[in-house]
């Protein structure tokens, strides 16, 4: 596997990924990655004199198209594309269709926060919610990945204004620990703890 994302050098340049044990020689989880991004991603971005916003969110996207490329078949999701060669895309950040039906367009949004237990509003989601209403996006088809999210699924949608109440239905939500419950589940040929091996096949399809 190789990923495509245009920015999946950040990863390789960070540093990351030198070492997937922790200093007591314990294969290092996704939270672990995830809590070390921001300081990576500013590290990065002032080195380039760019956003660190930016650097944030295409890393994290990196991650979670080596993911959806991984895992993508337990949620009926099939030839992932990423759309990071756009720098104008509005709303989502991959595309992939359905294993079912190939008709069937699947539309993928990746979120990054610092704040890993604050929930969306709809203005945060609105361009994301919009392009899937317009092309008719099924609700199993409309994913949100919010891989620093540390709430419940059901809960990463605000309830205020009735945000939750209106769209809790109307979008998929995959969590970092929904992420990581996938990655427990990983084979290894090498015998390799599942941590190891995901961020092992991560390092080796950058």
């Amino acid at each position: 596997m190789k990923l495509t994302h245009r920015y999946a050098h950040l990863w390789q340049k960070s540093g990351l990924l030198d070492e997937l044990l922790d200093k007591d020689r314990n294969p290092k989880p996704l939270v672990t990655y995830i809590k070390q991004l921001p300081k990576a991603a500013e590290k990065l971005a002032r080195a380039d004199g760019a956003d660190y916003a930016d650097y944030y969110g295409w890393m994290g996207e990196v991650l979670c198209e080596f993911w959806l490329r991984l895992f993508g078949h337990r949620y009926d999701v099939f030839d992932v594309q990423d759309t990071s060669a756009d720098q104008f895309q509005r709303g989502y950040d991959f595309t992939a269709r359905s294993a079912f039906a190939e008709e069937l367009q699947v539309q993928i949004q990746v979120k990054m926060r610092r704040d890993t237990e604050k929930s969306f509003l709809f203005k945060e989601l609105y361009t994301f919610l919009d392009e899937g209403k317009k092309a008719g996006i099924l609700p199993q088809y409309l994913v949100l990945m919010v891989p620093t999210s540390q709430l419940p699924w059901n809960e990463v949608l605000s309830y205020r204004d009735g945000f939750q109440a209106r769209y809790g239905t109307r979008v998929r939500i995959i969590t970092g620990e929904m992420m990581q419950t996938d990655v427990r589940e990983l084979p290894s040929a090498a015998k390799r703890h599942y941590n190891e091996e995901f961020f092992a096949r991560f390092k080796a399809a950058l």
